[in-house]
């Protein structure tokens, strides 16, 4: 543990667990992305500068987007007096005091990237307001996101809390009902529609 948190080891509540997983796909995200983005891109500009630039441009715009959620990924520490963000590849320390929290929201989030995801990770996107500074982290982030729930609610006052339960209950229906409908419209005219041309093309060999 870092020099500046060794007076407060007695006043700790509770420390988050990184999650391996999520941490490993950030960063093979940025190997992927960005590698195969710039690789493209130079081969691309061998041959002149045409349309098809624009492929490794948006490849190497998602890897500079998992680099920065990977430098942001850090350890969440509980205190009674403050809440503590430790970047661990920044190296940086955030003290955010308890008292300066004004705000609060909570949404739910999806690791779903379209409608074809048959398997896909849920969690909570957390976004605090201090001092006129806005910061926000993932439970995806955290091996044990409920014992984290668990201790920030305890922590905020129960008007903050319903707001929290009140967003996430919204944005989770809404989420849930768009499935629904995008599973019911896949059986009930794509999957259909797919079995007819194979069909089709079967009787007219």
């Amino acid at each position: 543990m870092s020099d500046i948190l060794q007076g407060e080891k007695s006043e700790i509540i509770y420390k988050s667990k990184t999650s391996i997983f999520s941490l490993l796909i950030m960063i093979l995200g940025c190997i992927l992305f960005f590698g195969l983005g710039t690789t493209t891109l130079i081969n691309t500009q061998k041959n002149g500068t045409n349309w098809f630039i624009l492929f490794p441009i948006i490849m190497i715009s998602f890897g500079c987007f998992f680099i920065y959620k990977t430098l942001n990924f850090k350890t969440i520490i509980i205190t009674k007096k403050d809440l503590i963000f430790k970047y661990f590849i920044l190296n940086h320390i955030k003290y955010i005091p308890w008292k300066s929290i004004s705000d609060a929201k909570m949404s739910f989030i999806t690791t779903k990237s379209d409608g074809s995801d048959s398997t896909f990770r849920t969690g909570k996107q957390i976004v605090l307001t201090a001092d006129n500074k806005i910061y926000s982290f993932s439970t995806l982030e955290f091996s044990e996101p409920d014992k984290l729930i668990f201790q920030l609610n305890k922590r905020f006052d129960s008007k903050l809390k319903n707001k929290m339960k009140r967003e996430l209950n919204d944005s989770e229906k809404k989420f849930w009902k768009s499935e629904k409908e995008y599973q019911k419209w896949m059986w009930r005219f794509v999957i259909p529609i797919l079995l007819l041309i194979v069909v089709i093309l079967m009787l007219s060999k």
